[in-house]
């Protein structure tokens, strides 16, 4: 029987690009790379400055951005070979690093393989690899694996790969567990090392049947690794609702999968940790769906980290319906963007939605919704809270008042905004309320998919 957990929404569906298998994006003429996204709060960025200077010519996987002196965080490093044409800050105060690809690809000669077999490698040796790779959550926050691995250590009894990726349209996951499956369970192998255990979970939603399978066939009766299916019903990839359908353990305000013995990571994050160590490869690009009833041909593509938008709808062959709202991520969990922002290590999907499909309830702007009392966000909602007194009270600019009715464990799913036929903008509010308190909405969450 396939696990689960309370609340939430079934089978949305619009998995188009189930069937699409991953192409290259058309190489863009420049990339921009953002060294850090103007949140004082994420220290993991906060100091991370250019060490390339304007004119440089650079190679692929070369870095070009790194933290200061004993500051947290990790490097950055092109995605294109080429020249450094501009280093810029814009108006939000996000710093860009800009690369002219001279369409070469060619890769740092200081790049390749660890050189020693695993069962040689240190936890320490595994997270230097890792930290000097750039390698980050890819499942929505970015927050640094060597980091996460450092603070698991000695820990967690479980660790898990999330392949759940239960969102509508979000499909990039599911297509490498088909085509590059080998890779994430030897990213798994790597990280059971770092950890010391002895056994790890891929956590797979039930509607990926078939990659399931395929995992099964490699994995054989080792039972070193376990593949699990989960119902498919969203928001199964958030990570405490991971951790509740294996272990039945609800996390309070201030706990993390830590303090259930559980440390998760995204499928996508697995496959890099794999190739840093078996090419030397650091994160220079990654898996995102392209799709929406906008959309001229839903794609899966592996596209540079620093394409932009446009670039990526382009190849795409562009709109065949006026677009509404571009997201960045998933309809539910994702932001509104526009065709000049940029892939970051964070961005899972770009979703351009007409106004016949469109879902307002991430826009905090759309105050016209009314609440009618009728509960259906609190049936919905997959962590138990209250998210009616939640928005009633952001919305009267009230924000402490919302605290007690679970502020700062909310995941930011929308399950509730979706199901609200008074089209209150509750996902909006409650990102309105966090912004007020200074609460980093994603200070525990490494995804919600």
């Amino acid at each position: 029987m396939a696990l689960t957990f309370k609340g939430g929404i079934r089978s949305i569906g619009f998995k188009n690009t189930a069937m699409c298998r991953i192409e290259r994006l058309t190489p863009p003429a420049n990339v921009f790379i953002m060294v850090n996204d103007g949140v004082a709060t994420r220290k993991y960025n906060a100091h991370r400055v250019p060490v390339a200077k304007i004119g440089e010519r650079v190679f692929r996987g070369q870095v070009i951005a790194d933290t200061s002196g004993d500051e947290e965080g990790c490097p950055l490093h092109a995605s294109v070979s080429g020249t450094i044409s501009d280093i810029y800050e814009d108006g939000d105060g996000r710093t860009f690093i800009v690369i002219e690809n001279d369409m070469k690809y060619e890769n740092a000669p200081t790049l390749s393989p660890i050189g020693k077999k695993l069962t040689e490698c240190s936890t320490e040796e595994i997270i230097d690899v890792i930290r000097r790779a750039g390698i980050v959550g890819l499942g929505g926050r970015g927050y640094p694996t060597y980091k996460k691995i450092k603070e698991a250590v000695g820990r967690v009894e479980f660790c898990i790969i999330n392949c759940a990726e239960s969102e509508p349209f979000l499909t990039s996951d599911h297509r490498l567990l088909i085509e590059k499956p080998a890779s994430v369970l030897n990213g798994l192998k790597i990280l059971l090392k770092a950890l010391g255990l002895r056994s790890g979970i891929v956590a797979v939603g039930e509607d990926k049947h078939n990659a399931a399978e395929k995992l099964r066939e490699l994995v054989g009766d080792s039972g070193m690794i376990k593949v699990r299916e989960f119902c498919s019903k969203y928001p199964q990839g958030a990570e405490e609702l991971i951790v509740y359908s294996l272990t039945g353990r609800e996390l309070r305000a201030d706990e993390t999968p830590l303090d259930a013995g559980c440390v998760v990571f995204n499928t996508q994050t697995s496959e890099a940790i794999f190739n840093a160590f078996a090419t030397g490869m650091p994160l220079t690009s990654r898996v995102i769906t392209v799709d929406g009833d906008c959309i001229a041909h839903p794609s899966n593509l592996l596209v540079p980290i620093g394409a932009k938008i446009s670039d990526i709808l382009a190849h795409c062959g562009g709109f065949i319906k006026t677009p509404a709202v571009i997201i960045s991520g998933g309809p539910l969990s994702g932001r509104a963007v526009t065709e000049d922002d940029v892939i970051t290590p964070e961005t899972r999907a770009i979703i351009v939605l007409s106004d016949d499909v469109a879902f307002t309830g991430r826009d905090a702007g759309n105050d016209l919704g009314v609440c009618i009392r009728c509960g259906r966000c609190v049936s919905a909602c997959p962590m138990r809270l209250a998210p009616n007194y939640i928005a009633a009270y952001s919305r009267m600019e009230k924000y402490t008042a919302t605290v007690p009715y679970g502020l700062k464990r909310c995941i930011e799913c929308g399950c509730c905004a979706y199901v609200c036929p008074g089209c209150v903008p509750i996902v909006g509010l409650v990102r309105r309320a966090k912004e007020a308190l200074s609460v980093d909405a994603g200070e525990k969450q490494e995804e919600v998919h």
